[in-house]
């Protein structure tokens, strides 16, 4: 396999860059095999294991040569079976694909010619042949093709009576560790599937549906902490938080985690957490290489495929029933199996709309299917862009569905298949959306702040700007006020940070907010310590009493429609704006007349500091702000390098490096940034310095040198596509990030009133 060099940079007494490169082999698969030629194993294609046959062994990187069976009498058809190459994850020594029942009868078999018989039991199948049990004890293989007819009838009975396809393959006391086969996977029926046509409508139509379910009816519940269960073997600083999801009403919760291992296969555990009692059930070993994209609590239901390595390979969808510490499949089922380019087989994402819907898209796929899981019938296509490109949002209830189109944001009666409105998006390019509770109020981020509509009429109800979340950040509605990654909860009417929910130091937090609750997984930095469920109410009894006691919208309103605003612009004379960028943006500007905004000229021969005043100023007069001469409110634009550093750089990735490994050089890191302040005071910050961070990637062609220059060169982008939201409003003062209150997530759970240091947004010099 060919290399793809890359550099890594860490923190010690100075700074180094260490370039490694990715090769196809790993440590473990250079070990000494421990498959000989001529052995039985199986090996993983697809979502199976399959018996085969080891034809040989490459001694240098692991990997397997096996030649898996055919099915019983394919040969005949097809020849013999072909050599495939397996890497040593995928090859496991054989299990017997039926076990033998203590039940099984002792009765006679025959050969087709009726010549030969034998007294035995029943005991497994593997492949192309049966393994019986004589009563000696003695045990015997016989190839299916030559047992008699009623013999083959018999194996066909064993075969239907349900064999559970999550085989136990060793356990302990955390639970029992499975195996996902296809077992009697069906085929998925496309026939008569209904598709979503977009609409235009001429006006607001739109009815909101009443939500189904109460989805803040756990928000009553007394907060709890709860001890998960360490994984056996596992290393915490490595493990990882893949799912939350939790009931209802609360009281169930399922927590999915990684074993915390140096592997790109970690096993997958499933933990099932009783919040009342504060009770975590054993440790569920999921199937190997699986990943659950979906969980219904209320049902004990999970969605799962395959995860491994290579095209095509994650196509199987498994519907499964979690219950007694055992994840039991109930259907399966390949949406896309008959996609030709072999990535589109794979399941890109999945939903559950309800106990007996389930909602998938493909790699690459241009269409959500909604799918009856009884039947494995698509029931409807709902078109969309691209599947790598998604941006959607479900209502708690799943009655609803908002996607990100390219000029509006499409709402989808899912119940009724319908496309039901669009919400203009006006030029803003949307990256999150979220539908409240109620289903009542949309939110979306956008590259301008946060924007909520109702959804009654369609009509904006809100917008505000904020330095605390970014455009691509995670938004939820907790009640009537919206979360933003767990940690930032706005009042939507004042459009103010109301409170901060901070991580404290040397730990890790993982959450999820659902019906009124928000569940974090905390875990210590290190490799030892406790993980902890802390379930506590969003919004917090703090935020609430706080949020009683501030002014009106109005009253804390510093910047709205109308203001007149200050234009700082600040550039330093070595930075450019390439040509067609500046052609651009000269013709987009030349009809903003007279000479408002104060500017600094720190080049009196360049145009750039006139066309980035230009641009700036259409896009404050296009948020319905004046730009004048004087004024408290002020808008600063910077773009300046930052004082020249010597980094140095490991240039091969031998470990440990020599001397020669390691080459200097030196860089000037540029700050780009865009700033508001009123008499002072930072109301927003946003911009960082360009220079290398933890990873440089070099592009095809490229020096370490041309990468540097790349990864430090000025932002003038920001600048000069900047756009502004019209509304800020007065900032706390309880977090440098202007909330109005804080809590932290600790051992003791949700702790009220307590801040750590570290400051929001990028430092500048």
């Amino acid at each position: 396999m060919g290399s793809r060099p890359f550099t890594w940079r860490v923190t010690a007494a100075s700074t180094v860059v260490a370039t490694i490169c990715l090769c196809g082999s790993s440590d473990a698969q250079r070990e000494k095999s421990k498959y000989n030629q001529g052995d039985r194993v199986e090996v993983r294609v697809g979502f199976d294991w399959k018996p085969a046959t080891v034809e040989s062994i490459d001694r240098l990187s692991g990997w397997i040569e096996a030649r898996p069976d055919l099915p019983p009498g394919a040969a005949q058809f097809r020849g013999p079976a072909s050599l495939q190459t397996f890497p040593p994850s995928s090859v496991r020594p054989i299990q017997n694909a039926a076990a033998a029942s203590p039940d099984t009868p002792l009765r006679k078999w025959s050969d087709k010619t009726g010549r030969f018989s034998i007294e035995a039991r029943y005991l497994s199948t593997t492949g192309n042949k049966v393994a019986l049990l004589k009563a000696d004890g003695k045990r015997i293989e016989v190839p299916i093709d030559k047992l008699s007819d009623e013999d083959a009838r018999y194996l066909k009975t064993l075969s239907e009576s349900g064999a559970n396809p999550f085989q136990e393959v060793g356990g302990g006391s955390t639970g029992a560790s499975a195996t996902l086969a296809k077992g009697r996977a069906k085929k998925a029926n496309w026939n008569g599937a209904k598709l979503v046509q977009p609409k235009t409508f001429q006006q607001w139509s739109f009815t909101p549906p009443a939500p189904k379910v109460h989805t803040n009816a756990a928000s009553h519940i007394a907060n709890a902490n709860v001890t998960l269960a360490p994984i056996p073997d596992s290393n915490l600083f490595f493990e990882e938080v893949t799912g939350i999801y939790a009931s209802s009403d609360g009281q169930r919760v399922f927590v999915c985690r990684n074993k915390g291992e140096v592997s790109n296969q970690k096993e997958g555990y499933l933990e099932v957490v009783n919040v009342g009692p504060r009770q975590a059930s054993d440790l569920i070993q999921l199937p190997d290489t699986t990943r659950i994209l979906d969980v219904n609590p209320d049902a004990s239901l999970v969605i799962l495929r395959p995860d491994v390595f290579g095209s095509g390979e994650n196509s199987m969808l498994t519907v499964a029933r979690v219950a007694d510490d055992k994840v039991t499949p109930l259907q399966q089922w390949e949406p896309y199996a008959d996609e030709d380019f072999a990535t589109s087989r794979d399941i890109a994402q999945a939903w559950f709309l309800n106990d007996n819907r389930v909602m998938t898209i493909n790699s690459h796929g241009k269409a959500l299917t909604i799918w009856d899981v009884a039947a494995c019938k698509a029931l409807i296509n709902i078109p969309v862009g691209i599947s790598f490109d998604l941006h959607l949002a479900l209502s708690p209830d799943r009655q609803l569905l908002a996607i990100i189109m390219k000029e509006g944001i499409a709402i989808i009666d899912l119940a009724a298949g319908r496309h039901v409105a669009t919400i203009p998006t006006n030029g803003r390019q949307y990256n999150k959306v979220a539908i409240r509770n109620d289903n009542m109020r949309l939110a979306g981020l956008s590259n301008e702040g946060a924007t909520v509509w109702n959804l009654a009429d369609g009509k904006v109800m809100s917008e505000f700007y904020t330095n605390t979340i970014g455009w691509n950040s995670r938004l939820q509605w907790a009640g009537e006020y919206l979360l933003a990654d767990s940690n930032y909860l706005f009042d939507v009417e004042r459009r103010i940070l109301l409170w901060e929910y901070q991580n404290p130091p040397g730990t890790e937090v993982t959450t999820q907010l659902q019906n009124g609750r928000l569940y974090a997984v905390s875990k210590p930095m290190g490799d030892k310590g406790r993980v902890i469920l802390i379930s506590a109410a969003m919004p917090s009894a703090a935020a609430i009493e706080k949020a009683k006691t501030l002014p009106p919208a109005e009253s804390l309103l510093v910047v709205k429609p109308g203001d007149s605003v200050e234009l700082d612009v600040d550039i330093d004379p070595r930075v450019s704006i390439p040509d067609e960028l500046q052609q651009s943006l000269t013709a987009s500007v030349h009809n903003i007349g007279g000479d408002n905004g104060k500017i600094v000229v720190l080049n009196s021969k360049g145009t750039q500091n006139d066309v980035i005043r230009r641009s700036l100023t259409n896009a404050l007069h296009e948020a319905g702000l004046t730009v004048v001469e004087h004024s408290d409110l002020v808008v600063k634009a910077v773009c300046k390098p930052q004082p020249q550093q010597t980094i140095r750089i490991r240039v091969d990735n031998r470990f440990p490096p020599r001397p020669q490994d390691i080459v200097e050089r030196s860089i000037t890191p540029h700050a780009t940034y865009l700033e508001m302040s009123l008499k002072g005071q930072i109301l927003w910050r946003r911009g960082f310095v360009a220079e290398p961070r933890v990873m440089i990637w070099l592009q095809k062609g490229e020096t370490l040198d041309q990468a540097l220059e790349r990864l430090t060169k000025p932002n003038v982008g920001l600048l000069t596509h900047a756009k502004f939201c019209p509304y800020v409003a007065r900032p706390g003062k309880a977090t440098p990030n202007g909330a109005y209150g804080v809590s932290q997530f600790t051992a003791h759970g949700l702790v009220d009133g307590r801040s750590s240091s570290r400051a929001g947004g990028a430092a500048f010099e």
